[in-house]
């Protein structure tokens, strides 16, 4: 019985949410054409890209202060959409470009479908530009005529860290 209750305990140390989870911060949320765009951040984290069929992790560097998450959902259903290309920009308040890259298509088994990566922004206030461009998929007709254009989402941000 005492080692049937101690994998209990261990199956929900296991379940249970880690740090990086209990700690996101939603940072903005707009729409488009029937599509919801949150950005979303969490501390910095290691992922695992495919080169090819080469796997690589990416581990945080020391500068990096956040993992930056956008996550593309169906306003009407929620499910998540996938297939797109998202480029985020940083640039603080004397104009300078401060973050300037394309977000990784990722998979997480708590985020779902999402596009991030790890950034090293010191605390201050910045305009967070998000440019999305068309979902690059087979179409069902109930998205024929939408998400056509690329679209580019801005929004002022103070970030103060975890």
């Amino acid at each position: 019985m005492a080692v049937f209750l101690a994998l209990l305990g261990l199956v929900a140390l296991l379940k249970s949410p880690s740090s990086s989870q209990m700690q996101m911060m939603k940072l903005a949320e707009t729409s488009w054409e029937g599509m919801t765009i949150t950005l979303v951040v969490g501390p910095p984290t290691r992922f695992l890209l495919f080169i090819g069929t080469e796997p690589r992790w990416v581990e945080p560097r020391p500068e990096d202060t956040m993992h930056f998450m956008v996550l593309l959902s169906d306003g009407e259903t929620g499910e998540r959409i996938p297939y797109a290309a998202v480029w985020a920009t940083f640039t603080d308040e004397q104009g300078q470009i401060v973050f300037d890259e394309r977000m990784w298509p990722m998979i997480s088994q708590n985020m779902g479908t999402h596009y991030g990566t790890n950034v090293p922004l010191p605390e201050g206030r910045y305009t967070v530009q998000v440019q999305i461009g068309p979902p690059q998929a087979a179409r069902h007709p109930e998205y024929a005529d939408r998400w056509l254009e690329p679209f580019v989402f801005e929004t002022a941000i103070e970030w103060e860290g975890f």
